[in-house]
């Protein structure tokens, strides 16, 4: 993967883990990026909000469901 994918999958990656962190131990879920370039930050803004609430659902479910990810 190119660099601008890694950052781009980063941020979807960043923001399941805080959703299913919400869900598990009621944890906020935040918006943080370390990237201080414009457009490296951009990239992984748009992993972060390209996450759909069905990509939510399924990582809690696999989170959750004992074995589902095996």
């Amino acid at each position: 993967m190119t660099k601008v994918e890694d950052r781009y999958q980063e941020g979807r990656n960043k923001r399941l883990a805080a959703e299913v962190n919400k869900e598990m131990n009621n944890w906020p879920v935040k918006y943080s990026c370390i990237y201080r370039l414009t457009e490296q930050a951009n990239q992984y803004q748009r992993g972060w909000q390209s996450v759909s609430q069905v990509d939510i659902k399924t990582a809690i479910t696999l989170a959750t469901t004992p074995g589902a990810n095996t």
